[in-house]
């Protein structure tokens, strides 16, 4: 059968194609959205846990302690985040001395204005959890000496082994704490003897030497293990005996360990001042045991009522290259 249109006939048809089309592409979107599975599970004796599931990578979301605290491949038991053996099932809020559960969490920084223990509203207490369509909504209390709320919108990547995880500060009270402050995201990945960080330097940097150690009273003057920069691109490995910190103004992270890789982005804008020196991101070498992998935002007054919003995407790898160092160039040369 063959069907003539008039020119009013050929321009209805165009508009009833997209139509159809903008109506199927929306269709398969949300059928490839649909395919992350969320569910409530125990996890290490805690309960209410939230896990989801995009077929290829899973987080599980302790909502008791306010973390994401695994990272993992669908399927397997080893996950990319390190979780403290001598915490697991318990409360963030059974006081006694800071609890290190492990996983990924929000502080504010920097870390000079509060010191320590991290402030009770953004890592203390339990938090609530939401979830629709995969989506993971994470929300604090607010915190008494910030008058801060904070957020974390938690998804999966469509078929991706990613992960990506945006925290807004909202201050909704008044305070006594009222400085400029940046939203400081506490990854904390698992290591072995053979694990070795990777932060390429951007060109140019703002650090003559790629690097920093001196724009916060928490970084080291003494470098990681076997600290080098080659060519732009700084790694270190694991000092089981000491702890170090430094600061970047990397956007990116890769954490290259036995059986698996954590990459960490999280974009640097231009022109903004970011706190512990200008750095928007850091690594702290916990002994033996896990790195902490850091992103910042900038510094940024946050008046009542007022918003602002960080996002760090996580990428986990199986490893491949017998080397960290042939592992590393070839994630980082390509995107996530």
């Amino acid at each position: 059968m063959r069907i003539l249109f008039s020119q009013q006939g050929r321009t209805t048809a165009k508009f009833l194609l997209s139509v159809v089309a903008l109506a199927l592409a929306t269709s398969l979107e949300t059928t490839v959205r649909a395919a992350s599975t969320t569910l409530i599970t125990n996890y290490h004796s805690w309960s209410n846990v939230v896990s989801v599931n995009n077929g290829v990578v899973e987080a599980l979301i302790v909502p008791a302690i306010g973390r994401v605290q695994q990272f993992r491949f669908a399927g397997e038991t080893d996950g990319a985040l390190w979780e403290n053996p001598r915490t697991l099932g318990r409360s963030s809020s059974g006081g006694g001395m800071y609890p290190n559960f492990g996983g990924d969490k929000a502080w504010p920084a920097p870390q000079s204005v509060w010191n320590w223990p991290p402030p009770r509203g953004f890592d203390g207490m339990s938090n609530t959890a939401t979830f629709e369509n995969g989506v993971i909504t994470l929300v604090t209390p607010v915190d008494q000496s910030f008058g801060i709320r904070t957020t974390r919108i938690i998804e999966l990547l469509p078929g991706q082994p990613v992960m990506r995880i945006r925290t807004i500060f909202e201050r909704v009270a008044d305070a006594t704490r009222t400085n400029s402050l940046g939203i400081w995201i506490d990854c904390e990945a698992t290591t072995s003897a053979a694990s070795r960080c990777y932060v390429p330097v951007p060109k140019p940097s703002i650090f003559e030497m790629g690097y920093t150690t001196t724009g916060s009273s928490a970084f080291t003057a003494a470098l990681p293990g076997v600290f080098t920069n080659d060519n732009g691109l700084i790694s270190f490995g694991v000092d089981g005996r000491n702890n170090h910190k430094v600061g970047f103004d990397s956007a990116s992270m890769l954490l290259v360990g036995t059986n698996l890789s954590l990459r960490l982005d999280a974009p640097r804008i231009a022109g903004a001042t970011y706190p512990d020196g200008n750095c928007n991101t850091e690594v702290y070498t916990a002994g033996s045991d896990y790195f902490e992998l850091e992103t910042l935002g900038p510094l940024t007054d946050l008046p009542k009522g007022g918003k602002m919003e960080a996002t760090t995407t996580y990428t986990l790898y199986h490893r491949t290259e017998a080397t960290t160092d042939a592992e590393a160039k070839k994630l980082l040369s390509s995107g996530h």
